[in-house]
């Protein structure tokens, strides 16, 4: 998520130039996946006993699932100094391209399932692997096209992937695969293909921040759009073939430091996140449970299976018992230039100013759940990735770490 606030975030380069020519990019892209009608599981949603492992996920979101598309596209306006990254080293990536100081969710996702981590839709030419999935989200993008910080709000990374299918269908060449042979671009999702579209913070925060409204005025008009640009979206996505889906919705934003700094004279609810940004938050998860229920009684015969994920309650698990989880820290950001949650959207993580003080990380990021003050620690996304993997606060449950017989090694390596 991006608070409007934050300068050193802003995307002022020419947007639409940009996007031509990562459309040009993708023409000659050779290693690419495409999807094809999909085998689902068991329509009984209690069931796993045609449950399949998947086989590759495609990524849809904003900053708290983008690795890499808005560097790739923005690379002066977007980009991210140091102390960014601090915490992970990714090997065969040139410098920093994540909101945090290491890996988001889906990264732990990938090294779950011993995937590659999945290549970025900008990227195509930097020879990223598709062949466990892709990732489409942008830092700034919202569902519901209002906020404006990107052009590449849900239904353009939708439109993304289908062009990125079509131009697939149309070459039909092979991609390699790391663990064996070439694999025929027809052969490469024949089943076992997921769709994460987790979105919607930005959405909300704009409304908030920004146009300053009241809780009620989100809840009544931002929240039910965002939904239903989601809705909008995995229907999209479903008649293209697509059968199976996890939706998140977004933790609570209340919990922030940005928001605690800015409606610092609010409320406060008893783990002293701001209370009415946090009812927006559960509002539009509440809004997003409905669509889920709406759309499995709508594709309910044809396979379909959607995964509702509760990141709003995984997280304030983790702001109610953090040391449980190794948390000491869960007010103040990490990285950020002082205050009494350490943020100061004049002078956030990683902005490089001359005149003005730098800008400096703890010594334990482990320790605390914010990163910047907006997003957050790799410790954080660590843990609702074990929550996602575990089949906690999924719905129905489904636990993959069983099913699938994952492997968590790799969660706590530097590099």
């Amino acid at each position: 998520m991006i608070i409007i606030s934050e300068q050193s975030h802003n995307l002022h380069c020419d947007i639409y130039m940009v996007k031509m020519a990562a459309m040009v990019e993708m023409l000659v892209v050779l290693s690419v996946l495409v999807l094809m009608p999909i085998v689902g599981v068991a329509a009984d949603w209690g069931s796993s006993s045609n449950f399949k492992c998947p086989k590759a996920f495609w990524i849809f979101g904003d900053s708290l699932t983008d690795t890499g598309n808005s560097q790739a596209s923005f690379p002066t306006a977007s980009r991210l100094y140091p102390p960014y990254g601090m915490s992970y080293t990714f090997r065969d990536k040139p410098g920093f391209n994540r909101y945090s100081d290491g890996r988001l969710i889906v990264d732990f996702v990938a090294q779950a399932f011993d995937h590659p981590f999945y290549g970025t839709y900008a990227h195509a030419l930097n020879g990223a692997n598709y062949l466990r999935g892709a990732n489409f989200a942008y830092a700034g993008a919202d569902a519901n096209a209002t906020a404006f910080l990107t052009p590449f709000h849900l239904n353009i990374q939708v439109d993304d992937f289908l062009n990125f299918k079509s131009k697939a269908l149309d070459t039909g060449f092979y991609f390699p695969d790391p663990k064996g042979p070439y694999q025929p671009v027809l052969n490469a999702f024949i089943d076992g293909a997921y769709f994460i579209p987790e979105i919607g913070g930005n959405d909300l925060a704009v409304a908030t921040n920004a146009l300053n409204l009241p809780a009620p005025v989100v809840i009544a008009a931002f929240v039910p759009a965002a939904a239903a640009a989601v809705k909008t979206a995995i229907t999209t996505l479903h008649d293209s073939g697509a059968r199976l889906f996890f939706v998140g919705n977004t933790p609570p934003q209340g919990c922030n430091p940005a928001q605690l700094t800015l409606f610092d004279n609010r409320p406060k609810d008893s783990l002293n996140c701001v209370d009415d940004i946090n009812s927006i938050n559960r509002a539009y998860g509440t809004a997003l449970r409905q669509v889920v229920d709406q759309l499995r009684t709508s594709f309910s015969g044809d396979g379909t299976q959607i995964y509702y994920i509760d990141n709003y309650n995984a997280s304030i698990e983790i702001y109610t018992n953090p040391g449980t989880y190794g948390f000491t820290n869960t007010q103040q950001a990490c990285c950020g230039s002082g205050g009494p949650y350490n943020y100061n959207s004049a002078f956030t993580c990683g902005n490089v100013v001359s005149c003005c003080p730098g800008q400096s990380a703890c010594a334990t990021p482990g320790s605390y759940v914010a990163w910047d003050g907006i997003h957050y620690t790799q410790a954080f996304y660590r843990q609702l990735a074990k929550f996602f993997l575990n089949g906690q606060f999924v719905s129905p449950a489904l636990n993959l770490t069983a099913e699938c017989h994952l492997d968590f090694t790799d969660f706590y390596k530097v590099k």
